[in-house]
């Protein structure tokens, strides 16, 4: 599979994975079939809440049948729908973020996930370390989860440990790179204009208001800091 991810006007996200399938049955018949995964994620009141809330939803195995032999099968067409709340958000000490999924495969019953993520880096940071847990319920095979990441800027990986019930404990590892830069405005340096003000008469008060004024105005930055824009 392949995957591509672009994020609109600060509040919509949307991504898609085509993808070929091929599986094999007692080792005697093969089919092949060619699919997608897509997703929509939205930021709802960006104003309000930022990026603190997220609402989404993913549709798996959309696409063809698969074939052995001459009886096509439905790939397991799986569709879910979540949210996540970061809860808390303070620069020195790092963010908390909780999150819940409901999903459902078509003529199974319906499966829930739930988890969490603390991030220990500063919110607004270059460098993040993650510490995530979660449960799931009503699935056969698995349960509970636990697992770390690492983030530098345009780069991440990510470690996790699965409990399976029915099979082998599962690890799995994932290698993430960012593309893209969103343009932000850099803060003009500020006058200490209520440190001068204290012993400035009113035309001097007035001069460094309006010299304070011209500057915000004019100071445009063309080659702004620039951070990376998340398309996982």
């Amino acid at each position: 599979f392949f995957s591509v991810g672009i994020r609109y006007a600060g509040m919509l996200a949307f991504g898609i994975s085509p993808k070929m399938v091929r599986s094999t049955l007692v080792d005697q018949f093969s089919g092949t079939a060619l699919a997608v995964d897509t997703g929509v994620q939205v930021y709802p009141f960006p104003k309000f809440f930022k990026e603190r809330i997220s609402l989404g939803i993913a549709l798996q195995n959309i696409g063809q049948q698969i074939t052995y032999r001459t009886v096509p099968q439905n790939l397991p067409r799986i569709d879910s729908m979540g949210f996540a709340a970061t809860v808390l958000r303070q620069a020195e000490i790092g963010s908390l973020t909780l999150a819940a999924q409901v999903e459902r495969a078509i003529g199974e019953t319906v499966r829930y996930r739930i988890g969490g993520e603390y991030d220990l880096g500063e919110v607004t940071g270059d460098r993040h370390f993650y510490i995530r847990g979660g449960n799931r319920i009503q699935f056969e095979s698995e349960n509970y989860s636990i697992g770390l990441g690492f983030r530098e800027r345009l780069f991440q990986l990510d470690y996790s440990f699965v409990n399976s019930i029915d099979l082998e404990k599962t690890h799995r590892m994932s290698m993430t790179f960012y593309f893209g830069s969103t343009p932000r405005k850099k803060e003009p340096i500020r006058f200490e204009l209520m440190d001068e003000r204290k012993e400035a008469t009113e035309p001097e008060k007035m001069k460094l208001m309006d010299g304070q004024e011209k500057f915000d105005e004019y100071e445009l930055i063309k080659d702004a800091d620039v951070g990376p824009m998340d398309t996982t």
